[in-house]
């Protein structure tokens, strides 16, 4: 959607409350003082850190998408596929839909005794000036699901710590791949370089707390050196556009000795002819230590893209023109030609699940992707 809105459910767990028969399993013991007797107590509403919680909060939510769906249709739809545990990330296309939603999704928590906050959308607050939201001009840039969005610019960007350690351990090159926080795989080449050199690590046989080779150790202080670059990217969040004739989706995978990976690309084209392509969001994994030929490899690329171009489809509501997948590998292409039961076991499975899947792979020599073979510092 051209306008992107997110908010917050108010203190989600402290609203439901347990049903009484229940409320006996969220006992706590308490003791005032050392000569005080225990005492008992039982939660009465869902709490944090039990098993049952974010299911009892998703199912509650749920339950009041139906509940109300005659007398708020637009709230419903809204918190039955945009609500994530207590965030809501919805759109919409103009900002009368986007004024009467939050009317509509602000009463709808209302009668349910929730409210809602920390509301943002996807322009600056001086320009609608009579939008009466939580944000601010100078707080334009909000952690969403942990990715950092500018609402100003409705852009992604990325914030990173690197290390201030002059020694290294294997501890330490696992925490800092941690904190590199990419669920749509934007910095893909990025990523793999991080993940192939733990790789090359585990075959040192390193122990967590050993420090790292010289020449292992000077070639992780340059990368990590490098990380604050990455802050310099924004990419766009709206991939569409109005006044579209079609959209294609094209996807990617590759494998090497290292790994493999996939990648999709959509394509949009307007009524006046005009085509805009970007990248949409990738996948890649590193290869076992056991070791295996390319052309499983590459089958096992071809499976990575199956999942994340259905993902893709699920996410995107839309209908596509068009879903073309690339491999450049003529033996995995023939394997996915071919019924599972003629083949061996570690290919048949794979091919049943990417026939399962999507059928639609090509053959291509591939140039645009390259995640496992052509991994980069953040500055290339």
């Amino acid at each position: 959607m051209p306008i992107f809105f997110s908010c917050d459910i108010s203190h989600m767990f402290r609203q439901i409350e347990i049903h009484p028969p229940q409320r006996h399993f969220q006992k706590i013991l308490w003791k005032k003082g050392l000569n005080e007797p225990v005492q008992i107590f039982k939660l009465k509403t869902v709490t944090y850190g039990t098993t049952p919680a974010c299911y009892l909060s998703t199912r509650v939510l749920k339950k009041l998408s139906f509940d109300e769906r005659e007398n708020f249709p637009k709230a419903a739809d809204i918190v039955l596929h945009d609500v994530y545990l207590d965030d809501i990330l919805s759109g919409c296309s103009s900002l009368n839909e986007l004024e009467s939603l939050k009317t509509e999704l602000t009463q709808r928590f209302k009668s349910a005794g929730m409210s809602l906050h920390k509301w943002c959308f996807s322009h600056s607050t001086n320009d609608f000036p009579d939008l009466h939201f939580d944000q601010s001009s100078e707080e334009s840039i909000t952690k969403t699901l942990g990715v950092l969005w500018n609402s100003s610019s409705d852009t992604f960007c990325f914030k990173v710590s690197p290390s201030t350690n002059h020694i290294f351990t294997k501890k330490d090159v696992l925490s800092q791949i941690a904190h590199i926080f990419d669920p749509l795989g934007l910095l893909g080449p990025v990523i793999s370089k991080a993940k192939f050199f733990m790789k090359q690590l585990w075959l040192l046989k390193l122990e967590w707390h050993e420090k790292l080779p010289f020449p292992v150790a000077a070639e992780w202080a340059s990368f990590v050196h490098s990380l604050p670059v990455l802050e310099k990217l924004k990419i766009p969040r709206f991939i569409l556009s109005e006044n579209l004739e079609s959209i294609i989706l094209y996807g990617f995978s590759d494998a090497s000795e290292k790994g493999f990976g996939a990648v999709t690309y959509v394509s949009v084209i307007r009524n006046n002819g005009d085509r805009h392509s970007q990248l949409l969001c990738s996948k890649s994994r590193v290869a076992p230590l056991k070791t295996l030929t390319n052309p499983r490899l590459e089958l096992s690329a071809c499976l990575l893209l199956s999942k994340l171009a259905r993902k893709v489809i699920n996410a995107l509501k839309t209908n596509l023109s068009q879903l073309i997948l690339f491999s450049d590998s003529t033996i995995a292409l023939s394997w996915i030609k071919t019924a599972p039961h003629l083949l061996k076991t570690f290919v048949a499975n794979r091919v049943a699940k990417i026939q399962e899947l999507t059928a639609n792979f090509f053959h291509g020599i591939i140039f645009l992707l390259k995640i496992t073979q052509q991994t980069s510092c953040p500055e290339v």
